[in-house]
């Protein structure tokens, strides 16, 4: 477990993730936004921009966030700080499913580790906003591909059956890229970090 896993920003109360940089990106689509309304449950679809709705239907996130990976073998961890002491913590995504009925809902199983303690837990990843990538942010990305940022929030529960078991909620984010053909992908490169991108890169 050496950095953090790909486009992937946690942030549990003092938890400060490290992340890969990024290269210049050509494409700028229209804006996704959230709708106006906020009387629907964050859970719910009805929350987002049609168009961000439609494309967490057409587009099933989960193996990005997932752990273990083609792209993450090497580093499937995310790795970051915790607490006053800022202490090493990490947590590994064993398992991420989209939930059936809400395609903006991802259910998380996966392991954590402090002080070298090691403990499951589950809970979900609830994205609450897709936006493309702006001309201040930057992607190293073919021809045809466009790159998005997906926001919103996560909540997890370790394990109450072991000690200490606790609960761990803060913002998600990913960065990702959307083929001419359908195809999905990290919006990621290591040729310099872009404080501009909403995950740092």
């Amino acid at each position: 477990m050496k950095k953090l896993f790909p486009v992937l920003a946690a942030a549990a109360a003092a938890c400060q993730p490290q992340a890969p940089p990024t290269a210049p990106v050509a494409h700028q689509p229209a804006a996704i936004t959230p709708a106006a309304s906020a009387t629907h449950s964050l859970a719910s679809t009805d929350s987002l921009a049609p168009e961000a709705a439609a494309l967490l239907r057409q587009h099933d996130l989960s193996p990005l966030w997932a752990s273990q990976t083609a792209n993450t073998t090497d580093h499937p961890t995310l790795e970051g700080f915790y607490g006053p002491t800022y202490y090493r913590i990490s947590f590994y995504f064993s398992r991420v499913t989209r939930d059936t009925q809400r395609p903006n809902v991802f259910h998380v199983e996966g392991l954590d580790r402090y002080k070298k303690a090691i403990t499951p837990f589950t809970g979900t990843i609830t994205v609450q906003t897709v936006r493309p990538f702006t001309k201040d942010m930057s992607a190293d990305l073919d021809s045809g591909w466009q790159a998005f940022t997906a926001a919103g929030r996560f909540e997890f529960s370790e394990d109450p059956t072991t000690k200490g078991a606790g609960r761990y909620a803060g913002q998600a984010l990913l960065d990702f890229a959307l083929g001419a053909q359908g195809g999905l992908d990290y919006a990621a490169d290591a040729s310099g970090l872009s404080d501009d991108n909403p995950t740092k890169g």
